[in-house]
């Protein structure tokens, strides 16, 4: 069964975090955010904004497409 556009974005972005060994709460932390904030997105509570998903991606070192696109390579 094919992801939601979220669950593909919180995909790419748990994917991107285990490559670079960074936990939920250092990302939060690295953004400003609480743990909390971050968690209720990783976990579909609230849905992404193209802001927080540029602001993750921009704290990782990533384009913007890499965490939206359908044909990036999670891990």
């Amino acid at each position: 069964m094919a992801l939601s556009y979220n669950e593909s974005v919180t995909a790419e972005i748990r994917a991107e975090l285990g490559r670079r060994r960074l936990s939920g709460r250092q990302l939060a932390a690295a953004l400003g955010w609480s743990a909390n904030y971050l968690s209720r997105r990783m976990t579909g509570a609230v849905p992404w904004s193209t802001h927080e998903i540029e602001d993750i991606a921009l704290a990782l070192g990533v384009s913007l497409a890499e965490l939206v696109s359908p044909n990036s390579q999670a891990s």
